[in-house]
Parts: C-alpha cells; structure tokens; sequence
C-alpha cells in the first residue's frame, strides 16, 4: 500500500515511478530430511527479519523449543545503534558497548513496539506440533 512508503524524497522507500515498496516479510519454512520441522514467522515490519532469524538460532543452535525461543530477549541493528532488549544482562550490554556498537536500551510491554513478535511452530520428531508465541503481546500459534 502507499502507506509504506517513504514520503520524503531520495530515501530507500521513497515513492517513484514504478517502485514496489520494501517488504521485510519473511515467512520461513525450515526442512530436516526433506520434511517440515519449524515454521516461524513475526510482524514488526523490518524488524521482522532479525526477530525470525534469532527464533531459528535458538531452536537449531541452542535447541531450544518454540516458545523458549520466541522468548528469549532479541537484538535489532539497522546501522543507527543496537536496540538490545533491557532483559539482555549488564554484562553482555557493556561487551557490546565495547565491541564499538550504540547500545540502546529498550524494554518492550504490551504497548511497545521495539522488536519483532515472533511465532513458531515445531515438528517433532513424533510428529506432534508445538507452538511458540511472544509471551509479552496477544497472539496464537495454530499448525494443522
């Protein structure tokens, strides 16, 4: 819709003849063996993508199941300072602050929007599907 563009001229989403507007869905279907075993999603618009591949690294690199793993606290870096989640530990913050990156803080609630509100839906390995939902905003994870 025009509503996702950018009104002011010369920016990345800036309106112009023939522009399709920049869409960070990123709908993600994870295959094991050829077979479907985790299926994530998020709206948040561009902070969609971070907030989806954080969920897959916490369930394929950490093995965490989907509802830990929409759970645990997030990052977001679009090149003007690190939004890290205020549930991220003092330690970890002041290493990245080290590391050259603008850490700033944010706590999300209901109402706020700093992140992505990922869902996740898990095959096991006995076929039974588990759902996973940001537990801080309403939603539903629904797999048949």
């Amino acid at each position: 819709t025009m509503t996702w563009f950018d009104p002011v001229p010369g920016h990345t989403n800036s309106i112009a003849p023939g522009k399709r507007v920049l869409w960070a869905g990123a709908p993600t279907l994870l295959t094991r063996n050829g077979a479907p075993f985790l299926a994530v999603g998020a709206p948040g618009g561009r902070k969609i993508m971070s907030a989806v591949a954080q969920t897959i690294v916490n369930v394929v690199d950490f093995g965490d199941g989907p509802q830990d793993a929409v759970n645990r606290p997030r990052v977001h870096d679009e090149g003007e300072g690190l939004l890290v989640d205020s549930r991220i530990s003092e330690r970890v913050r002041r290493e990245l602050a080290d590391l050259g990156h603008t850490v700033q803080l944010k706590e999300e609630t209901l109402m706020s929007a700093w992140f992505a509100r990922p869902q996740a839906i898990l095959v096991g390995d006995d076929g039974q599907l588990r759902g996973g939902v940001d537990a801080l905003k309403p939603a539903v994870a629904i797999g048949y």
